[in-house]
């Protein structure tokens, strides 16, 4: 990913979005290991103060039911937190099939 490499020697605080993750080729996303990883700079280039964003719609039915769940049980939807939220995300995240769940489950226990 030579946009990446070039985007961070310019900006090292570069910011790169990537949309709809859980259909990504997983030869797209095997490139982009490397650089989220906890490991020094890779060919003189440190990727350590670059943000990687990832979103997908993964979970997105675990967070619907429990959120329906809440305001059965009279909770307002402005009393929702990301604390109400942060396991049923997780799980979405890392055990539904995907490319988070081939490339991070070894490394993760939601």
């Amino acid at each position: 990913m030579k946009t990446i490499e070039e985007t961070v020697k310019g900006c090292e605080r570069s910011l790169f979005i990537f949309d709809e993750v859980d259909k990504m080729p997983s030869a797209i996303f095997n490139v982009l290991v490397p650089f989220i990883g906890p490991q020094g700079p890779i060919d003189g280039v440190d990727y350590g103060k670059a943000t990687f964003i990832f979103l997908s719609n993964t979970g997105g039915d675990k967070i619907n039911n429990l959120t329906l769940s809440f305001l059965n049980n009279g909770k307002l939807r402005t009393e929702l937190n990301l604390y109400d939220f942060r396991k049923t995300v997780a799980a979405g995240a890392f055990n539904e099939e995907g490319q988070f769940y081939y490339q991070f489950k070894p490394c993760i226990s939601a």
